[in-house]
């Protein structure tokens, strides 16, 4: 089945984001299976069964539960097995999982989770380990690290798996009630060094000098580890080294904010199913914390046990895990049906902080039955959409098309790394046009890439005529990860609210499968609501939630009751959230400098009329976990000021709680003193108890919207300036001189023209179709079916199934670069060139990234193109790159005297040809010349040239007799290799890439060349050709072209 091959990721940590879900009764599920249509409005005989709504009919009750108190029915997931901690080290292979020490510290609606694994590496060789952590919903990691192993257990004959806990460990006798509240730190560092040596402790660095400290530390074959996130709730670590036939233990913290399902929180930790030699499982509530903690999972031998300060539920198994969900419903204690509050002290600053998730019993006017008769759906089909969410969202879509009484018509917008409209035109809202849309949307193939700008950029004009003044309702359906395009949400919103020719509100709907990116919902949804449609029961109110008038907030404070003196500073309100309908929450976040009685007021109006909400709130610190939840807001919203003392700010606030984010990453190195080396910097110090609420206000009162892809690159300027220098050159006027040289548009980065069509089942080979996978290492499956489209003529359906393999590895700067050589090989240099901006964001500090980067722009954009190469040129590189710049030097002349050539007299041209003199460049000449990169480091890759008599050019033969020869053989790096001639021989140079060895650290063998060939270079019979081709067996010669002289 294609929905299970989806869902099969490999990840260490799987807690079931998917487990909480948009909810139907069996009767709107019934209504939902309609007949499908061969046309609109045209029935068929063929009858469609959901997938999901066969999930929802075999979630089988508790065992054990009391059916009068049966846990509210939540989505269950289909994927039958748990890859819970897969740990990947390339070629398809992974680590053995042997052991699992699972605890869980339950403080009112937030959670700590400290996962303890233990892996065992069959392999003969020393690896890097690449885990993938899918969090569940409104989690972050928040500790990290890693044991070195002892030698002497790693090197036995017949090693055996070492337990967790060794006799001289100081928390051997401690009662699981005392153990499970300790922070991760004290328990890792609490170990027996003579079982697992010494411990290497994250640390929260920045992202982009954490990246490259990782590489570097890994080329020198020593031990770190590097801990990214990927998307909202998902995380990605490397690590190095794994010894051969070793065992490696790794310890992974996360925080949560609990889910409420109808009256209770609900946690659910799902278990890996397999063989196991043990794991073991502990939850441990206090009865300060909750009221009371219900078990309502579907795996057996789970014991309660009652201590004099709570509960703590055990689970222990040996030799097989069953698979399957722990699943506990908690009654906070001092929660009400209005509010769950968390208040707590920091034990390092000893400052208390206060949580807040507020549900106002917001007093419900007859409903709207006059409301927008116009609705589109924003439906994402991207390869990320498994099917799981993808049948949700259809099962929700249906549901508001059938219980909203005034929408008379609507349209679907699905959006991948592209965006259509799935019909022509508005189209009514009858019964049968829903059911012929059901059948539609059930037959799409979900792939690709994610560009919620592409969605954006064509949801500004109506499908179909509109009379002016008509508003529109906007439901977007997604979780909201981005992986293609724009990723500056301000700007995407932005640019739609510059652009739209119609009036919307939108709104957003959390199902708890996957992801969600709070910031994008909160962005969109400024007038109209986010939704959480978290149980089997919840459609129905999901469905009509729009139709009833939200409040726009205008004020959230925290008043002292008469009598009392608390006192509230920094109040921070989460995702800084403009309105507040029905059933909708407002999570908000503060400083307290004084505990005590409150009252939390949401001041705001609704329908023109002023409106005043009070909630009671008990503000008394009784535990640690509410501080770090005020920091992830405090964090997210300073980033979002794009601010660079502000992002110092939010770095100090990061290191202090160990927050992992777009900006900060964990890093391990092997000693203190490496830090300080790298000159990894320590932020801390930067925060002062600033009051963050006025500084983000003030910041983005100024703060210009719009985003561009020129601000992009110049804040990649700004933070690698360095090592590029680029804004040194020609005595820092450099830049401003090109920039007055060109128009406006010319800094921008093109925007995609190419069509990508929505493609079904039908359209793809059957296996293809079958095997459809999030697993990271798969690139073989899109490439080979974006080969047979491209084939078919069909470039934009190929850049669909190409763009999967960027969906499945974001982070991957090797997978971005394989898709931007194909699609430069396609003639798609914008689509390329989109690519790799962000491998240039992602690494200023290979020359690489903007050589790439400035040959997809080659003409297009030739003064962005300029200052690429002058940052290569100007730049202090790492050794390995040094030959780059040569290269670069000659690509660099190549372009100015095409901008002669093409702009002849221009004022660029003419600072061009300045530049030209001033670095006394070379333009290339000869009748053949051959130049050849890869995408992965650490690969060596020899260029063999082999002339018409038969002679080959390669390292050890670097001269020939037709007078070709070797400019460099390189043995890391990415290249390059070069080959020239200036005079051909007549006949054929047969052109071949031999993959002589891959020195990297993992057992993936796949390299992909990107090869550059030029007939007759500085003549006006200049041809220049790329070639993007895959090697994967060391010691074999692959042909790149046949280049004929005539």
């Amino acid at each position: 089945m294609f929905a299970y091959g989806l869902f099969r990721r490999w990840f260490l940590i799987v807690l079931i984001c998917g487990l909480w879900g948009c909810q139907a009764d069996s009767e709107s599920l019934s209504n939902l299976e309609n007949p499908p249509v061969d046309n609109w409005g045209e029935q068929s005989q063929d009858v469609y069964t959901s997938g999901m709504s066969d999930a929802v009919e075999s979630w089988d009750p508790v065992p054990g539960a009391d059916e009068a108190n049966s846990t509210p029915q939540t989505w269950q997931q289909m994927s039958e097995e748990s890859l819970f901690a897969s740990v990947s080290v390339g070629g398809g292979e992974s680590l053995e999982l042997v052991r699992v020490r699972v605890t869980t510290h339950v403080e009112g609606l937030r959670t700590r989770t400290l996962v303890d694994h233990i892996f065992y590496n069959p392999h003969d060789s020393t690896l890097e380990g690449t885990f993938r952590y899918d969090l569940p919903m409104d989690s972050s990691v928040s500790y990290y690290a890693m044991f070195v192993g002892n030698a002497d257990l790693n090197d036995a004959e017949e090693p055996t798996t070492p337990a967790f806990f060794g006799p001289d460990d100081q928390l051997n006798d401690v009662p699981d009630n005392e153990l499970v509240p300790l922070d991760p730190e004290t328990v890792a560092q609490g170990h027996d060094e003579e079982v697992w040596g010494e411990l290497r402790e994250g640390r929260i660095i920045r992202a982009v000098d954490a990246r490259k400290t990782y590489e570097e530390v890994t080329r020198q074959q020593i031990d770190p580890a590097l801990v990214e996130q990927v998307s909202p709730n998902s995380f990605e670590a490397k690590v190095f080294p794994i010894p051969p036939k070793g065992y490696n233990r790794v310890l992974v913290a996360y925080e949560q904010t609990l889910p409420r399902i109808d009256e209770t929180l609900q946690y659910v930790f799902r278990l890996p199913a397999g063989e196991l030699d043990t794991l073991d499982f502990t939850l441990a509530t206090t009865n300060d914390a909750s009221e009371s903690v219900q078990y309502v999972g579907n795996v057996d031998g789970v014991v309660s046990v009652n201590n004099s300060d709570g509960r703590t539920f055990n689970l222990e198994i040996a030799d097989e895990s069953p698979g399957g969900m722990l699943a506990f419903n908690i009654s906070p204690a001092g929660s009400s049906d209005e509010a769950d509050i968390l208040v707590g002290t920091n034990p390092v600053r000893g400052e208390d902080f206060f949580y807040a998730r507020l549900r106002p019993d917001i007093e419900q006017p007859v409903q709207i039955t006059e409301g927008p008769s116009h609705t589109i759906f924003v439906l994402d089909t991207s390869l990320s959409e498994h099917p799981e969410r993808f049948t949700v969202d259809v099962h929700l879509l249906q549901a508001i098309l059938e219980n909203s009484p005034s929408l008379e018509k609507f349209n679907v917008l699905t959006f991948d790394i592209g965006a259509r409209w799935l019909m022509d035109g508005w189209v009514d809202n009858t019964p049968a046009n829903r059911a012929a849309l059901h059948a539609t949307l059930t037959e799409i193939l979900l792939e690709g890439a994610t560009d919620f700008s592409s969605a954006l950029r064509l949801l500004a004009s109506p499908p179909g005529d509109l009379e002016e003044g008509t508003p529109v309702d906007v439901m977007v359906l997604t979780d909201g990860v981005i992986s293609w395009g724009d990723r500056s949400i301000d700007t995407m919103v932005q640019t739609l609210h510059n652009n739209a020719e119609y009036e919307s509100r939108f709104f957003a709907y959390r199902t708890g499968i996957g992801a969600d990116n709070m910031e994008l919902f909160s962005a969109l949804t400024r007038k109209g609501a986010i939704f959480n449609c978290l149980g089997i029961d919840s459609v129905p109110a999901c469905s009509t939630a729009h139709l009833s008038s939200g409040i726009m907030l205008e004020s959230v404070t925290v008043e002292s009751v008469e009598g009392d003196t608390t006192s509230v500073e920094d109040l921070l309100v989460a995702g800084r959230q403009a309105t507040l309908f029905p059933g909708a929450e407002l999570t908000i976040a503060g400083r307290l400098s004084s505990p005590g009685e409150a009252n939390i007021r949401i001041m705001g109006s609704r329908n023109g009329e002023p409106v005043t909400l009070s909630i009671p709130a008990s503000l008394h610190p009784q535990g640690q976990l509410a501080p770090r939840a005020w920091a992830e807001i405090a964090v997210a919203q300073l980033v979002q000021t794009r601010d660079e003392s502000l992002e110092d700010l939010a770095m100090a606030l990061s290191q202090h709680y160990r927050i992992a984010s777009s900006i900060a990453s964990f890093l391990v190195l092997e000693t203190d003193e490496e830090y300080d080396l790298y000159e990894l910097d320590d932020y801390q110090d930067l925060y002062k108890d600033q009051a963050i609420a006025s500084l983000v206000n003030n910041a983005l009162a100024q703060l210009g919207s719009l985003w561009t892809t020129w601000d992009q690159l110049m804040s990649v300027f700004l933070s690698s300036n360095d090592i590029s220098h680029i804004l040194d050159i020609d005595g820092g006027n450099l830049v401003n001189e090109i920039v007055q040289h060109v128009s406006d548009d010319q800094l921008l980065l093109p925007v995609s023209e190419l069509e990508i069509p929505l493609v079904m089942k039908t359209d793809v080979p059957t296996n293809y179709a079958a095997n459809l996978t999030s697993e990271s290492t798969e690139t073989a499956l899109y490439r080979q079916e974006a080969d047979r489209r491209v084939g078919n003529g069909e470039k934009g359906a190929a850049v669909r199934a190409l763009s999967s393999v960027v969906e499945n590895n974001p982070n991957s700067a090797e997978i971005s670069r394989l898709v931007a050589y194909r699609l430069y090989g396609w003639d798609l240099a914008t689509e390329s060139a989109h690519a790799l901006l962000n491998v240039l964001k992602r690494r200023p500090y290979e020359p690489q990234s903007y050589r790439d980067l400035a040959n997809a722009l080659w003409l297009q954009r030739p003064g962005l193109a300029a200052m690429l190469f002058e940052a290569i040129l100007a730049g202090e590189w790492h050794p390995r790159f040094g030959l780059l710049k040569t290269v670069a030097a000659e690509e660099y002349a190549m372009l100015i005297r095409s901008v002669e050539d093409t702009q002849p007299g221009s004022a660029l041209a003419n600072y061009l040809s300045s530049r030209h003199s001033d670095l006394t460049l070379v333009s290339p000449t000869g009748d053949l010349r051959v130049t050849i990169t890869w995408n992965t480091d650490n690969t060596d890759i020899d260029l063999w040239v082999t002339d018409p008599s038969g002679e080959k050019c390669f390292y050890a033969n670097p001269t020939i007799a037709s007078g070709g020869q070797l400019l460099d053989d390189l043995t890391q790096g990415f290249g390059p290799e070069r080959f020239q001639t200036s005079i051909a021989s007549k006949g054929t140079y047969k052109v071949e890439a031999h993959y002589y060895s891959n020195n990297g650290n993992q057992l993936m063998p796949e390299t992909y060349i990107n090869a550059t060939i030029i007939k007759y270079a500085g003549t006006p019979q200049e041809t220049i050709t790329r070639h993007n081709i895959e090697v994967s067996e060391v010691g074999k010669a692959i042909k790149i072209a046949d280049v004929v002289f005539e």
